[in-house]
Order: C-alpha cells, then structure tokens, then sequence
C-alpha cells in the first residue's frame, strides 16, 4: 500500500511538471536573467567608478616616445609614472579603488578601466620622452641630469 502511495504520489508530480513545463522555464528563466543583468551592472557601475577615480587621480595620461600608455599617478608624498599595464599600477588601481569604495575591483572591471586608459593615452593624450635615471636637454647645451633618488624621492 505504502509503496503504490509512492509511485501515486511520483505519478502526479510528474503529471504536475510535464502540464506546467512553460511557467517553470520561464520562472526559472527570468530569475537567472535577472540576477545576470544584475551583475553585469554592478559591474558596469564598479568600472565606471573605478574609471572616474583613476581619471581624478591621475596627473597625466601619455604615451612615451615608443607608444607604451603611462600614467602620472601621487603615490604617498611624491609623484610617479607607471606604465599602464605594469602590475605596480594595476596594484594601485586596485588599492585607490578599495580605499575610496571599500569594494573589491573585479578584474573584468579592471580590464575595462585599463583598456579605456590606454585608449585615452593613445589618442588623447601626448607623447613625451622619458628618460631612466639620465637625461639631456636639447635647449641646454652640455648640461646633464642626474637622477640622485633614494628611498624618500
């Protein structure tokens, strides 16, 4: 008796789902669309507000005499240059955006910041020669610098 209660009550769930196959697709359907379209915003919103604080933080956007993107960016009480796709930048990208958010960038949206940034250095920015450590100066004739750095800049 139990077990033709079993297989009744099986029988029906079965009839239940097989009647109502579409409302549960579409219910099922809806509610990961849902949450997808959410995440991709969320997303969205994390670039874009990553993007706004590197465009604010950033002093300037520039490519080098070779075409590298660069990024003048002020690290403790001093001012440097990364080139965009070193890891000391995404590094501090990642670190500005914690610290003004308190959110974690995902690296889809760091991605995006980095390709816009490039882009922007590419053809909006200008192209400056940089120069490690020695340098002359074309106007300044027999006159070379010297970079003395040392752990305080």
């Amino acid at each position: 008796m139990v077990e033709r209660l079993k297989t009744s009550n099986r029988t029906l769930i079965a009839h239940i789902v097989d009647d109502n196959w579409q409302k549960i697709s579409e219910f099922l359907d809806k509610d990961s669309e849902t949450e997808a379209e959410a995440d991709i915003e969320a997303g969205k919103s994390a670039a874009r507000e990553t993007l706004n604080i590197a465009e604010e933080q950033c002093s300037d956007i520039f490519v080098d005499q070779f075409g590298t993107p660069y990024a003048a960016v002020k690290i403790d009480e001093h001012k440097e240059t990364l080139p965009l796709k070193s890891s000391r930048f995404k590094s501090w990208l990642c670190r500005t955006y914690y610290t003004s958010e308190d959110k974690i960038l995902h690296a889809e949206s760091m991605t995006n910041v980095l390709n816009i940034l490039k882009a922007k250095a590419e053809f909006e920015g200008v192209t400056r020669t940089l120069n490690l450590r020695v340098t002359s100066v074309q106007e300044e004739l027999f006159t070379i610098y010297y970079d003395l750095t040392n752990k305080d800049w």
